[in-house]
């Protein structure tokens, strides 16, 4: 089950409705340094085997609470979509 696939199902679950969205951000790391460039240094991003998917909903209540949202994080690269 892909990330997207968990998220989408716990809001399900949580809520009772599909969601309005789902989606999927891959964790990173900055290998060389965090403040070098913008200082005209070189940095090295890559991503990591975590990951973050969310799936969101208008939640039919729009004074106190507009949106719902259920989080879906700390994923295996294994798990990640293709």
């Amino acid at each position: 089950m892909t990330p997207q696939d968990r998220a989408r199902t716990g809001f399900v679950a949580a809520f009772g409705i599909e969601p309005d969205g789902v989606a999927f951000a891959p964790g990173r790391v900055n290998l060389i340094g965090e403040h070098v460039d913008y200082n005209d240094g070189l940095v090295l991003p890559m991503p990591i085997s975590t990951g973050t998917a969310v799936a969101w909903g208008r939640s039919g209540e729009p004074r106190s609470r507009p949106w719902r949202w259920i989080s879906v994080t700390s994923m295996t690269s294994s798990s990640w979509p293709s």
